[in-house]
């Protein structure tokens, strides 16, 4: 692995009480190919003086036998020392930079030397970051603070080098920070709350970028990330690496129309009121086309002539193939009174209502379907055809039906044609987002 080391410089750097200062131990243990130090004005003069930190870095890369390539980044008017915004602001960008220019390195940010707010900074930048930058805190000889400090103006090179006792008897003091453990916890509740509001990618985006995720987690989140989209293949690949049964109903056309309502359910939570009202003809036209075929024992499909366009078949009710059958006869006769004539077409949730409206007995059945077609002909088509804004109240006040009547209308439909189905089905999507959360 390449690491490039970004650092602040303080005054135990480079070398203190006869050991390495974090700088030069944080070198001497990961070798980066790169290191960047960040001079405020003490430094600067320090550096300017008797050039110390690059002088200490040359010598550890000649007794390694590797070389460091040295970056100097100067702010001699920097005086306000104490300041956190200054510093992560500054330190955000510089570090963006570093990463642009070494897109496949790992970044090592020294958290134990500069002031407090320096430290502090790089912390935030690391715990924030997508894993490709790693506090590293290194530990004093004595593991605890350190009693003295040597007078930083007084520093001579040669012998600092030849007393630094971690040249001959070198013990690893570097560790990963243990605040990055804590933002690994903030991270974990930010994809909690992404799964919440069924945000699945965003929640996967930020897994992918700790180091405490389980395979399993992130298996999970790839599943909803797929189930979402509707991807049934992808989900049937996934769900096989899980005990727990995820989807509800695994086989069959029901399978399909189960998951686009749970898709629109979801929808419909997350007040994506356009996308909701848009994604109502589908599973309309699927419910009613097997209503239909199941209950009424008419499959209109055979009186349709099948036409493929761009690779997906389209459906279009003719006269000419009504009138082959005496059942078809009867349902042109109810299509013609209806719409005055009929006229070949492709067939819709139009022309299943009315066949349902004469065929069926089921009142109730009836009273959902007509609810559904109203919203469809008062909502629907405006929706799917002009720009504009939609919301509850929108939808409330075009056609007097809530979205909850629609959505129960969609579940009663569907429980009527497959009455077989579990009752808590529709609570599908959340069993999914607690079994994730609970692997967090």
């Amino acid at each position: 692995m390449s690491y490039v080391l970004f650092s602040s410089v303080g005054t135990t750097d480079p070398i203190s009480e006869n050991h390495d200062g974090p700088v030069l131990h944080i070198c001497r243990k990961y070798k980066p190919t790169k290191v960047y130090l960040y001079l405020s004005k003490e430094m600067c003069e320090l550096h300017l003086k008797d050039d110390r930190y690059r002088d200490a870095l040359e010598r550890l890369g000649s007794l390694l036998s590797h070389k460091f390539e040295i970056h100097c980044i100067e702010r001699p008017e920097l005086r306000e020392v104490q300041v956190f915004d200054t510093f992560y602001n500054e330190f955000e960008n510089e570090i963006a930079r570093i990463k642009k220019e070494n897109p496949e390195a790992t970044i090592l940010l020294n958290v134990s030397s500069g002031t407090p707010a320096m430290k502090s900074a790089l912390q935030f930048i690391a715990a924030l970051s997508d894993g490709t930058c790693i506090p590293i805190q290194v530990s004093t000889p004595n593991q605890k603070s350190n009693p003295r400090r040597d007078d930083i103006h007084k520093y001579d090179k040669e012998l600092y080098w030849l007393c630094n006792e971690d040249n001959e008897n070198y013990k690893d003091r570097c560790g990963i920070s243990s605040t990055l453990n804590l933002m690994e916890k903030i991270k974990k509740e930010i994809i909690k709350r992404h799964i919440d509001v069924y945000d699945y990618h965003a929640a996967l985006t930020v897994a992918e970028g700790m180091n405490s995720i389980s395979e399993k987690t992130v298996n999970l989140l790839n599943l909803a990330c797929n189930r979402i989209l509707l991807k049934q293949p992808e989900v049937d690949r996934l769900r096989t690496l899980f005990e727990e049964q995820i989807i509800p109903v695994v086989n069959g056309e029901l399978r399909k129309i189960v998951e686009y309502l749970l898709w629109l359910d979801v929808k419909l939570k997350r007040h994506e009121y356009s996308d909701f009202i848009r994604g109502i003809t589908p599973i309309v036209v699927n419910v009613l086309d097997l209503y239909c075929e199941k209950q009424l024992g008419i499959c209109i499909k055979k009186y349709c002539k099948r036409i493929s366009t761009r690779g997906n078949d389209v459906y279009m009710l003719t006269r000419g193939e009504l009138g082959k059958t005496e059942e078809g006869k009867g349902i042109l006769a109810v299509l013609d009174d209806q719409f005055k004539p009929f006229c070949n077409t492709f067939y819709s949730a139009a022309h299943l209502t009315v066949i349902i409206n004469n065929y069926s007995k089921d009142e109730k059945f009836i009273e959902k379907v007509n609810l559904l077609r109203t919203v469809e002909e008062l909502v629907r088509n405006i929706a799917a055809h002009e720009i504009i804004y939609i919301d509850e109240e929108f939808i409330k006040k075009r056609c007097d039906i809530s979205t909850k009547q629609i959505m129960d209308a969609l579940k009663f439909l569907i429980t009527t044609i497959a009455p077989s189905i579990p009752k808590n089905i529709w609570n599908s999507y959340d069993e999914m987002n607690a079994l994730i959360k609970s692997t967090l």
